[in-house]
């Protein structure tokens, strides 16, 4: 063989190894990227799934707040009209005596629960920083907004109203005796109404009436909590929903 041929033959060679080199770089870069845009994929799908986990959680937590803030406004509405009948009768000593209906009102003025919230999904959403995945950003605001705000109120609602409620209790102490009852969490039935002076009903109406004042309030405050968590409620499922989430129907 002349050399010429031999350097074309080596040129082919080298030509053909530089192909199939340049062919496997590439086809590494493509499965590089690929690898990139899967790894990337997984994390998107990784994250979407912990937010629409954590939006199932405060969905069932707002469902919850709901009916509770609900049967709070009708407790508070109750115990406001009858902490008013309790106020409008027993106007002086001599009024202060058993009847059914009074002592109906009386306890059912003594009835009722503190408030809570419940804040796990919320909570979760804020400490994985899940909130900033939410897709509707009104929602993002709208959730925030809700939690923050009313967190501190409803700490400052819940002294007043045991502060509210055990002056009551105080003042009411000198003017009852109730029967004992296994129940923990009710008075059980008055057994006595007792003699009571002009100073101490005095003190007993005043009691009465700021509670009832103060359960009037927050009735209608209840209601409109409650009417903010249905609106952000939906809000919640429609993003769900987007997101192929079916929920159980209401």
């Amino acid at each position: 063989m002349s050399a010429s041929a031999k350097n074309n033959n080596n040129n082919r060679i080298d030509f053909a190894f530089i192909r199939k080199a340049a062919l496997e770089g590439v086809v590494i870069f493509i499965a590089v990227i690929l690898g990139f845009f899967a790894d990337d994929l997984r994390e998107k799908l990784t994250i979407e799934n912990q937010k629409n986990d954590v939006l199932l959680i405060i969905h069932a937590d707002l469902q919850q707040d709901i009916q509770l803030f609900e049967q709070l406004g009708q407790s508070f509405a109750l115990s406001a009209k009858s902490g008013l009948y309790v106020y409008q009768t027993a106007e002086n000593p001599a009024q202060w005596r058993a009847s059914p209906e009074l002592e109906k009102r009386i306890l059912s003025l003594l009835s009722g629960s503190p408030i809570k919230q419940n804040r796990a999904g919320y909570e979760s959403a804020k400490a994985q920083n899940l909130l900033t995945q939410i897709d509707d950003p009104q929602l993002q605001r709208r959730l925030g907004g809700y939690y923050e705000s009313t967190s501190k109120h409803m700490t400052t609602v819940n002294e007043m109203l045991i502060q509210l409620f055990l002056t009551m209790v105080d003042d009411l102490t000198p003017a009852l005796e109730f029967q004992s009852t296994a129940s923990d969490i009710d008075f059980g039935s008055i057994k006595r109404f007792n003699d009571i002076s002009s100073a101490e009903l005095t003190r007993l109406r005043a009691s009465i009436y700021n509670f009832l004042t103060f359960a009037r309030l927050h009735a209608a405050q209840f209601h409109y909590f409650a009417n903010q968590m249905k609106e952000i409620r939906d809000q919640v499922e429609d993003e769900l929903r987007q997101n192929g989430i079916s929920l159980p129907v209401k």
